[in-house]
């Protein structure tokens, strides 16, 4: 394993607005550095590999109705079709420029988040190249961004990402493509296609598009940490004491309304209570592996706050969740602690992210297409570490086995 120094962003990139988090959540746009590592960022934007298309009126690729891709029309998006008269373009080199509510803003935030999603998980397993596309083969090695369509929803798709809007007919002020963790989720699929691998929908078992639906959400939780504007959010909002419905663990709210809550990394699922159900689909399915992982990110954001003599070991010993028993309210405790250490509990809170981010890219490097399955990629986890050092098997074990899942001790890791 290479260095396991911290993600830092550019200090000398060409600069974006993004909003962490929806506007409708009160979160103002805070400026990022990108580095050109794909070649000048031009019009669009666009470089050599992805390249943001403004188009007009389009309906997704994805119907709204079935989750399907349609017959037609197919990506790539033609050269003739209909697009902004004004894309989001560069002024020296920079993006700053472009104001909220502009199409070319939500152009250029798409872009942003894409890139910094890429960037933060390129960092954390260790590759010495960019991403290769998944679907170069099929459609071209260009991912085509679309930040503003037809649709309720955002997709992810072979040569393409989407954008819609939570209530495209009624209110467009809200674009998906101005919410940096719903940009991050749609990306993270195709990162995990790219490092794992793929293959028709149709042809995957309901575990693994599960997971690779928490997995897109985890990279969106972990990625939309490295911004400052959201740890000082988290622990405003929660006092310390992160085992709540909040902004960190409601990561899959998809900035849609208060009550409407699609999936959530801090819940009571387990795989006996999914199974439980008349029907479920991958979403629910995704939960008990989800909520396994925000439970050891909890418990290690805990651990490093013992270290630094932040809580003592009684609130920290105390500080546990289980499935389906009753969570003893933490919060005094931990906002009393939290006043007196705010900075202690800002970087327990980034060393957390960290190690989490380092676990599950050392788990999916491992993992390869003959079946994942949870049993795998728990055994992967537990193997990345071993290697890494984090001393948190007995946790990562213990948090798993709550939610019905277990190692599959017979499967033999793929590394690389």
């Amino acid at each position: 394993m290479g260095s396991r120094e911290r993600f830092r962003f550019s200090e000398s990139g060409a600069t974006f607005w993004v909003f962490a988090q929806s506007r409708r959540l009160g979160f103002t746009p805070e400026r990022i550095r990108l580095d050109a590592t794909h070649g000048p960022i031009g019009e669009g934007p666009a470089d050599a590999t992805i390249e943001v298309i403004d188009a007009l009126d389009k309906s997704s690729y994805f119907s709204d109705a079935s989750g399907k891709l349609r017959r037609r029309p197919r990506p790539p998006y033609p050269t003739d079709g209909p697009r902004s008269s004004r894309p989001a373009a560069p002024r020296d080199g920079n993006f700053t420029h472009l104001a909220p509510g502009q199409r070319a803003f939500s152009a250029a935030m798409a872009y942003a988040v894409v890139r910094t999603t890429l960037a933060v998980w390129q960092h954390f397993l260790q590759l010495d190249r960019p991403f290769a596309w998944h679907f170069t083969d099929k459609v071209g090695p260009v991912l085509q961004v679309h930040p503003r369509v037809l649709s309720n929803n955002a997709w992810s798709g072979e040569g393409f990402l989407e954008f819609g809007f939570p209530n495209w007919d009624e209110d467009t002020r809200d674009p998906f493509s101005e919410n940096f963790e719903v940009i991050s989720h749609e990306t993270g699929h195709l990162i995990l296609k790219a490092v794992i691998g793929t293959m028709p929908d149709d042809e995957k078992s309901l575990q693994h598009r599960a997971h690779e639906e928490g997995g897109a959400d985890l990279i969106a939780l972990i990625t939309n940490l490295h911004l400052e504007s959201v740890i000082d959010q988290v622990l405003a909002q929660t006092g310390g004491f992160l085992y709540s419905e909040n902004l960190l663990s409601r990561i899959g709210e998809w900035g849609r309304g208060e009550d409407d809550v699609a999936r959530t990394a801090f819940n009571e699922a387990t795989m006996a209570s999914v199974r439980s159900l008349a029907s479920f689909n991958k979403h629910q399915l995704s939960a008990p592996f989800t909520g396994a992982v925000f439970d050891i990110f909890v418990r290690c954001f805990v651990r490093h706050l013992r270290a630094h003599d932040a809580i003592d070991s009684t609130l920290a010993e105390r500080c546990r969740h289980t499935p389906g028993r009753p969570l003893e309210n933490l919060g005094a405790g931990f906002a009393s602690a939290l006043a007196r250490h705010h900075e202690a509990f800002r970087e327990s809170l980034g060393l957390a992210r960290d190690d989490m981010g380092w676990l599950l890219a050392g788990a999916w490097r491992r993992t390869s297409l003959d079946g994942v399955t949870y049993g795998k990629v728990l055994t992967h986890l537990l193997e990345a570490d071993t290697e890494l050092g984090t001393d948190l098997g007995e946790t990562i074990r213990e948090t798993f086995h709550a939610r019905g899942i277990t190692p599959d001790g017979g499967h033999r890791p793929r590394l690389g």
